[in-house]
C-alpha cells in the first residue's frame, strides 16, 4: 500500500477487479455480562455474553444479492443449539463491499460453540449480474437447476478453533459467505442463472481490513461518557423487532451531520442528545478488539439517514449533462421502508443542493463527476416502472469515497497513468466521460487516466501492474488530473481459501 489517510482505512486491504466476488463475514463478539459501557451493552446475566453479528462483501459482478436473512443459529460442543436473530432480515450482501454491517447484537449463554447454521430464503430474493456493464435480474438455482427457496448452510470452524462465550472477554468469529467460488453465472441464458453450491467457513479472528456500520434506533445518549446506545436496524430495516442493542462510543474528532448540519465532537453529541427516541441514526468507525468497543468516525442521524425522511438514491454517476445526473446500479430506499433497485436513476441538482464529502467538508455541485460515488437524498419525481427520477435541487449530496482499479501504464513524482478497468467495481467502459475534462480533447480517458497521488511513495510500481486508489474523482469540466488519490494499493495475487 502506498499512503494512507483517516477515512482511507475502511479500504486498506480492497480487492481487485480480478478478486474474490463475494464473501459474507460474520463477527461475533462476546461480551462480559453485567456491567456497562460494552459495546452491545449489558448481558442479562452474568451467565450470558453478547454476540455481535456482523456483514461484509467482497468486488465482484453481482450487483445485488438481496436475500432475507431467516436464522443464524450457533452449536455448543453439548449439541444445544442458540439463535441469535430475533427476527428475518433482508441484506444486501453486494452493498458491503467497502464495509460491515452489524447485523445483530445477541445475548447468548457461556460456552464453547464448534458450529452454526445459517439460513437465507430466496423465496423473494433479488439477485442481479451485470452484463456488458449492465445490471440484469438472474434466477438463483440449486445445483440441480431449480431455483433456490430456503436454504441452510452448515457453519464449519476453520482449523477447529471454537468460539468461546465467556463473560468479561471479547471474542470474534469471521465467516466468509464466498459468492465467487460458490456460484457458476452463466450469462449466454436469459435471465442468466446463478447456480449456488454455497459452503461457509469461520475464523475466530476480528474483521480487521473493513470499517463498520451501525444502523440503529437511538435509545439514549450518555454525554458525559462520550457515548449513545441505539436499538440495531440494519441494512434498511424500519420499524419491528430490534436484532439487539450496541453502543457507540465518539471523540473529539468524529464527525457528526445531523438534519443536514454538521458538527464535531462534544457538540455533535450534545445535538444527538437533544433528538427524540427513535430517531434513526448510521455510525461508521472500526471496532477494537483489545477495548471491547465500537468508535464511531462518522455519525448521520434524522433527515441525514438515507430514507429516514427523504428519498435517497446510492450508486455511481456514469453520465453527466449540465445538472443532470445519471446513476448507474441505484439503489433507491424511500420513507415508507421500500428498498428499489434500477440499473440507472436520473438525479437533477442545482445551485441549492448542498454537497458534502465530510460533514464539515462542503463543497459545490461541480464536484460531483462522472464516476463519483453518490449517496443522494431528494423526492422521487417519477416512480413509473423501471423510469425513476430524483429531485435534488433543494436536496443533498454527499460524497463517499471512491474505488478505482486499473494497471499502471506510467508514473512520475505525483502523479499514477492507468489503463482504467473499473470504478466501484464496475466496467469503465460504462462511464460516458464527456464534460469532465476543460475541453473536449482533455476529457477523461480510461486508457490514460490520470490520477493525482502527491506526496504518496509509487516506488516498486511498474508498468502493467495492478492497482487500485481511493479518493475522489476531479471535479466536472476541470480534468486533468482526472483523480485525486489518497491511497494507493498494488493488488497481489489472491488465492480462494475453501475450508
Amino acid at each position: 500500500m502506498h499512503g494512507s489517510h483517516p477515512w482511507a482505512q475502511a479500504h486498506r486491504h480492497g480487492r481487485g477487479p480480478a478478486g474474490l466476488l463475494g464473501a459474507l463475514t460474520l463477527t461475533l463478539l462476546a461480551a462480559c455480562g453485567g456491567g456497562s459501557g460494552g459495546t452491545a451493552g449489558n448481558a442479562a446475566a452474568s451467565a450470558d455474553g453478547t454476540v455481535l453479528v456482523g456483514l461484509t462483501d467482497a468486488d465482484g459482478d453481482f450487483v445485488h444479492y438481496a436475500v432475507d436473512v431467516v436464522s443464524l443459529k450457533l452449536v455448543k460442543a453439548n449439541g444445544s443449539v442458540v439463535e441469535t436473530l430475533p427476527a428475518s432480515g433482508r441484506l444486501d450482501f453486494a452493498a458491503y463491499t467497502d464495509l460491515t454491517e452489524l447485523l445483530s447484537a445477541a445475548r447468548v449463554p457461556r460456552g464453547t460453540y464448534v458450529a452454526g447454521e445459517v439460513t437465507l430464503d430466496y423465496a423473494t430474493a433479488d439477485v442481479q449480474v451485470e452484463v456488458g456493464g449492465v445490471p440484469v435480474p438472474a434466477v438463483p438455482l440449486d445445483a440441480d437447476g431449480n431455483p433456490l427457496a430456503r436454504e441452510t448452510f452448515r457453519l464449519r470452524l476453520a482449523d477447529g478453533r471454537p468460539l468461546v462465550v465467556t463473560p468479561g472477554r471479547t471474542a470474534f468469529l469471521g465467516i466468509d459467505f464466498d459468492l465467487d467460488a460458490s456460484h457458476t453465472v452463466d450469462t449466454a441464458v436469459s435471465p442468466p442463472a446463478v447456480t449456488a453450491a454455497p459452503f461457509l467457513v469461520a475464523e475466530v479472528a476480528p474483521v480487521a481490513e473493513k470499517e463498520l456500520r451501525v444502523r440503529g434506533a437511538l435509545e439514549s445518549v450518555a454525554v458525559a461518557d462520550g457515548s449513545y446506545a441505539v436499538q440495531l436496524r440494519p441494512g434498511h430495516r424500519g420499524p419491528g423487532p430490534a436484532f439487539g442493542d450496541a453502543t457507540v462510543q465518539v471523540s473529539a474528532a468524529t464527525e457528526f451531520e445531523i438534519d443536514g448540519v454538521a458538527y464535531r465532537g462534544d457538540a455533535g453529541l450534545a445535538a444527538l442528545a437533544a433528538l427524540p427516541p427513535g430517531t434513526l441514526t448510521v455510525a461508521h468507525g472500526t471496532l477494537t478488539t483489545a477495548e471491547r468497543r465500537f468508535d464511531a468516525d462518522l455519525v448521520l442521524a434524522g433527515s441525514s439517514v438515507p430514507g429516514a425522511v427523504l428519498d435517497a438514491v446510492t450508486g455511481n454517476v456514469v453520465a453527466r449533462t449540465g445538472n443532470v445526473l445519471t446513476v448507474r446500479g441505484a439503489t433507491v430506499v424511500r420513507p415508507t421502508g421500500a428498498v428499489l433497485y434500477r440499473n440507472d436513476v436520473t438525479v437533477t441538482v442545482g445551485d441549492a443542493t448542498r454537497v458534502r464529502r465530510r460533514p464539515g467538508t462542503v463543497v459545490d455541485t461541480a464536484a460531483i463527476s462522472v464516476g463519483s460515488r453518490v449517496e443522494v437524498l431528494g423526492t422521487l419525481t417519477s416512480t413509473a416502472g423501471e423510469s425513476l427520477a430524483l429531485d435534488a435541487t433543494a436536496g443533498r449530496v454527499r460524497l463517499p469515497v471512491t474505488g478505482i482499479a486499473g494497471r499502471v501504464a506510467a508514473t512520475q513524482p505525483g502523479q499514477l497513468d492507468l489503463t482504467l478497468l473499473a470504478v466501484d467495481g464496475r466496467p469503465a467502459s460504462v462511464f460516458d466521460f464527456a464534460g469532465t475534462g476543460t475541453a473536449p480533447v482533455t476529457d477523461a480517458d480510461p486508457e490514460s487516466y490520470e490520477v493525482a497521488t502527491g506526496a504518496l511513495s509509487l516506488a516498486g510500481l511498474e508498468p502493467g501492474d495492478a492497482v487500485r486508489a481511493f479518493g475522489y474523482v476531479a471535479d466536472f469540466g476541470t480534468a486533468p488530473p482526472d483523480f485525486a488519490a489518497a491511497t494507493v494499493v498494488a493488488l497481489r495475487p489472491l488465492v480462494a481459501r475453501i475450508g
